[in-house]
């Protein structure tokens, strides 16, 4: 996986970073494991911070915002989403962390995803 992050980081288009950036992130996710799982987000974390467009920079936060949270680590998912470059990655990486945190804490609330 670092072998991926690294060359994500030689990418120079912002647009492709932040689309490798945000599968990295899920992929990351889907590890069984925080303690492997979390280093790797902190390194995609710190390269999505260098995309310089705001719109690439606020995909890829909202990406590793929601996909920490997935992990229940919340410093991480805050870490993120508080270096949105907008107002609206702001309002829709919250959103994600909260509605994953609710969710966690009252499984009514996934019943009511999966009945619409």
């Amino acid at each position: 996986m670092y072998i991926v992050l690294y060359c994500s980081n030689q990418i120079q288009d912002s647009y492709e970073k932040s689309e490798a950036l945000s599968s990295i992130a899920e992929a990351v996710a889907k590890l069984n494991s925080s303690e492997k799982a979390i280093p790797l987000l902190e390194k995609v974390l710190k390269a999505a911070n260098q995309i310089q467009d705001s719109d690439d920079k606020a995909r890829a936060l909202t990406s590793i915002a929601e996909n920490s949270a997935k992990l229940d680590n919340w410093r991480l998912a805050r870490d993120a989403f508080t270096k949105c470059p907008t107002d609206d990655c702001k309002v829709e990486s919250r959103a994600k962390v909260l509605t994953i945190w609710a969710e966690n804490n009252n499984s009514a609330l996934v019943d009511l995803d999966e009945e619409e």
